[in-house]
């Protein structure tokens, strides 16, 4: 397979993943934060890993503070 076909695929496989996940949420009467969505988008450009999407909205949600906690 011609590498520029095998990355277009792979790039066209993490937007499903990511609108996906924004799918889910909205299901569930939820939305991406705006670092999510910069994150997602250097997930579907190949910058991060998934695990480094992961990780990084784990992070994030670590540090927020839950409803009835503060």
């Amino acid at each position: 397979m011609d590498i520029h076909k095998k990355h277009d695929q792979d790039q066209a496989e993490r937007r499903t993943a990511v609108e996906s996940v924004r799918g889910s949420l909205a299901a569930e009467g939820l939305k991406a934060t705006a670092e999510y969505d910069a994150d997602a988008e250097r997930y579907v450009s190949g910058d991060l890993t998934a695990d480094e999407l992961v990780a990084r909205a784990e992070r994030r949600h670590r540090k927020a503070p839950q409803p009835g906690t503060q």
